[in-house]
């Protein structure tokens, strides 16, 4: 069935615990999605389908995990079962269809997991393989009620499942399997076979394989979220009229293809407008 227009909101006090700069952009972009688009449909209990938000350099996704991987494109549905992946210095935002939002950052794969493989739990859940991810489970706006219910959402990762109740949090599943968890606001139990934590506001926990999950000393935590407002690479508003040598350049990153433009400006000679395509790539990472 096609999936129904909502309106939503979504409170900038849901984004307290960051900076006012990152407050600023976060409420932005929610507004943006709020006005216009339509919220993926859930198929089954437990099941979950997203919608693609927006893409930030290149992305790819595919239906089953036997399909072959195509390039991902804003307000694409991906159905339970599906999987999203980004590529080298790109991001990828994500509407689930129980209102949860979800950014990628680059190098990042997440699975949206079927009825099936959730059918033993009452939640609905997704799978972090690889990769960093920032969410926010339930609206600042949802009553003290509502936010108190049971977590409705989990998350997986190779070394730990996440149960969430209306967060902002951030994980990072590192290239050994462990799992870095920081809570912004709200709570989000993480358990394995080995323990469980309850993790609160302003804390963070580590999970590696074949250990119970540990408490964490950050800091900040809110540091370790300032990827989610990624400076956006425009070229053209440095360079309006690129020569023979930066266009190739300028039209790779037009096209999301910052791994090769970053290759190819390595390789050009120094001027204030190579400096300048270069630094406004740094800006973006």
């Amino acid at each position: 069935p096609a999936p129904r227009a909502i309106r939503k909101q979504w409170s900038a006090a849901s984004v307290r615990k960051l900076d006012n700069r990152t407050s600023r952009i976060l409420t932005a972009l929610a507004v943006g999605v709020a006005l216009s688009l339509p919220l993926a449909a859930t198929d089954a209990f437990g099941a979950v389908e997203a919608e693609i938000i927006s893409i930030t350099g290149k992305g790819d996704r595919r239906d089953t995990a036997q399909a072959d991987w195509v390039p991902a494109a804003s307000k694409q549905i991906v159905p339970p079962g599906g999987f999203v992946r980004t590529r080298e210095m790109s991001q990828m935002a994500l509407l689930l269809s129980d209102r949860t939002q979800l950014r990628l950052n680059q190098n990042s794969q997440l699975q949206l997991k079927t009825a099936a493989e959730t059918a033993e739990s009452s939640q609905r859940a997704v799978r972090l393989n690889a990769g960093r991810a920032w969410s926010q489970a339930r609206p600042a706006t949802a009553s003290p009620e509502a936010r108190a219910l049971p977590a409705r959402l989990s998350m997986e990762t190779p070394s730990a499942t996440l149960s969430i109740r209306g967060t902002d949090w951030e994980v990072e599943v590192g290239p050994d399997g462990s799992t870095q968890l920081v809570v912004l606001s709200g709570e989000v139990d993480i358990a394995n076979d080995h323990g469980a934590l309850k993790v609160g506001a302003g804390e963070s926990a580590m999970a590696e394989v074949g250990k119970a999950p540990v408490r964490l000393l950050l800091a900040n935590p809110a540091e370790r979220v300032q990827w989610v407002t990624a400076w956006q690479v425009l070229p053209r508003r440095w360079v309006l009229q690129p020569g023979p040598e930066l266009l190739p350049i300028v039209e790779l990153l037009e096209a999301g293809d910052y791994a090769a433009a970053t290759r190819r400006l390595k390789l050009v000679g120094a001027s204030a407008e190579r400096d300048l395509l270069v630094a406004d790539l740094a800006m973006s990472k």
